[in-house]
């Protein structure tokens, strides 16, 4: 069975809103694209796509690489859709599937993207030109092309933040009374404490309705693990929802996994002898695997030995130890913004408080607003480093605490 979707891999945190939302779907010979938040549309009509390739690194933008510092490698390497007018798409296919790969074309199975090609009647070929791939190339995904805008503003409004105490501290060597004579640093500098530490909590409410609600199982069939752990499993989608990542993929409906893979240490749910993605069968009822796969058609096949990759062992040990925010320094993924934005806001606003503790200093209207600021926005952040730490407490394991 010809693939019609192209799913991305796992995500963590934030950005599990691509794992729910972003797809590529082949829909009777035209190209959709699905976004979070923005719907499908349409990147060509029907009969329009004519060839369906692999751009390989050496022809990829440096930015695009997976380690500058190594330079090319053969999983650096893109999938791109073409019209007879030129490219409609292209993805990098470290995108698409699961990271637990040795080869770029282990990746390519993993991800399943010549079977996407037959949904177009169509052969996955390698892009032979010389010249530098200079199409718009989605190097990232849209939510975290967006995390990372915001972990920039982030940035920003810390650098600005800095520059407001090196002013104050000018001013205040001057003449010892910026608090009277000269309120506009430290003024601004609360207006800006304040407006990151409501980012702040805007990140951790969207952070925690992700990781801690699994997805609305829409007909699959639920076998629930340790914890937040929750394996899907349907004729249309197969989901794994951990502490903090989730990974989705087609199922047999959509030209995706067709079989299960059983082996001593994981459930692999495979395309052909391709697995697509990997449950620990520590975190799962066996039993309940498998009535789930009968329920969705999906044939299981025992294979002896042991089928877990080194991107599903690392992230089962974050699950088993709790330790599932410390496998990323990508601090807009747990809801932080910039990955050091809740350490800087707190310890600003400790600062902004101890400004107003001279006890030469007069009482006044403006030094009262800014004591409540800090005092709220210090409040504020060790309230959601509480909440982090007791979610942390909750998803470990049983016998792990």
């Amino acid at each position: 069975m010809t693939g019609a979707w192209l799913y991305p891999g796992p995500r963590d945190g934030l950005l599990i809103e691509e794992a729910r939302e972003w797809r590529y779907e082949c829909r009777d010979g035209a190209l959709l694209e699905h976004r979070p938040g923005r719907g499908s549309q349409v990147l060509a009509a029907a009969g329009d796509v004519s060839r369906i390739t692999i751009v390989q690194g050496d022809r990829l933008p440096a930015s695009a690489l997976l380690s500058k510092r190594f330079g090319v490698t053969e999983h650096d390497q893109a999938i791109v859709v073409h019209t007879d007018a030129g490219p409609v798409a292209a993805i990098l296919v470290r995108l698409l599937g699961h990271q637990g790969f040795r080869t770029g074309v282990e990746a390519r199975a993993a991800a399943g993207v010549a079977r996407f090609a037959q949904g177009f009647g169509l052969p996955l070929e390698r892009d032979e030109a010389a010249e530098p791939f200079t199409a718009p190339l989605e190097q990232r995904g849209p939510t975290a092309a967006r995390v990372r805008r915001d972990g920039r503003l982030h940035l920003a409004a810390i650098v600005l933040c800095s520059a407001l105490w090196v002013s104050y501290g000018l001013l205040l060597a001057g003449d010892g009374a910026i608090a009277e004579r000269h309120p506009v640093p430290l003024v601004l500098q609360a207006a800006l404490l304040l407006v990151m530490t409501v980012d702040l909590v805007r990140r951790r409410r969207r952070f925690a309705s992700l990781v801690e609600d699994p997805p609305d199982p829409d007909g699959r069939t639920v076998v629930a693990g340790p914890g937040p752990w929750q394996v899907q499993v349907g004729i249309d989608d197969v989901v794994v929802h951990g502490a903090m990542h989730e990974h989705w993929v087609p199922g047999p409906a959509r030209g995706g996994v067709d079989h299960c893979l059983a082996h001593d240490d994981v459930f692999a749910f495979a395309r052909g002898d391709d697995p697509a993605l990997v449950v620990p069968r520590a975190m799962v009822d066996e039993e309940g695997v498998r009535r789930a796969c009968r329920s969705a058609g999906i044939d299981v096949e025992r294979r002896r030995g042991p089928g877990i990759d080194p991107e599903t062992q690392r992230r089962l040990a974050a699950e088993l130890s709790g330790d599932v925010t410390g496998q990323t320094l990508d601090g807009g993924a747990v809801g932080n913004g910039f990955l050091f934005s809740p350490f800087f806001v707190s310890a600003s606003a400790l600062l902004l408080f101890a400004t107003l503790l001279d006890p030469e200093r007069r009482g006044g209207t403006i030094a009262l607003a800014l004591g409540v600021v800090a005092l709220g926005v210090y409040a504020t952040n060790v309230w959601l480093w509480w909440t982090r730490r007791r979610w942390l407490r909750s998803i470990r394991p049983r016998g792990h605490r």
